[in-house]
Order: C-alpha cells, then structure tokens, then sequence
C-alpha cells in the first residue's frame, strides 16, 4: 500500500474527508492546513524559529477569540492577516527585534 494510500485510508477512518471543507487534498497534505500554516509563517518572521513560533502563538490565539463573532470572524482575520504582512514586512518577529534594540541602545 502507497503512503498516499495510507494517509487516505487515515482520513477516511477520522471522517476528515466527509465534510466539505476538507474535500482538496494537495498530496498528502490538506489545502486549508497548507494555507493556515503558510500564515503562521509568514505572520510570526519568515527565516526565524522564534518567529514560526510567535506566528503560531498570534494566529491560533486571534482565530480562538474571533470565534466568538461568527458572521464577522473570516474578514476580521484576514483585515489583520494583511496588516501585519503590510506594516511589518518581517513578521511579528522582526518587530520584537526591533524593540528589542531599541531598548538595549535607550540611554543613549
């Protein structure tokens, strides 16, 4: 049996595969998961495991409190998705990096 063949074989048994937001698969991965965690990534610092991580953190955190405002949950993340990719191009990250030095050069 393929991997691909086992990893369908799981989804199936999980029951993944019979809701309708999981129907694409891309290989073996899920088309949905892909971009959630193409988000966590470029949100947290792209180039930086701090940054996955801190990404990780912000994206799981805003998704669990805009949970709580159903119809308005989807636009609220995405608002906030492109703004921190526009005013900080190096992720959440890069933004603790800067703060970081600016404090360690304060007293000037």
């Amino acid at each position: 049996m393929s991997c691909s063949a086992v990893a369908m074989k799981t989804l199936m048994e999980l029951g993944r595969l019979e809701r309708p937001e999981t129907e694409f698969l891309l290989g073996m991965i899920i088309l949905e998961e892909f971009i959630s965690m193409l988000f966590l990534t470029i949100v947290g610092g792209l180039g930086f495991l701090p940054g996955a991580l801190l990404g990780a953190g912000f994206i799981t955190g805003l998704d669990v409190w805009l949970s709580t405002f159903r119809s308005w949950s989807q636009l609220v993340f995405g608002v906030v998705v492109i703004a921190i990719m526009m005013l900080e191009p190096a992720g959440l990250y890069g933004r603790w990096l800067k703060i970081k030095r600016f404090w360690k050069s304060w007293p000037l």
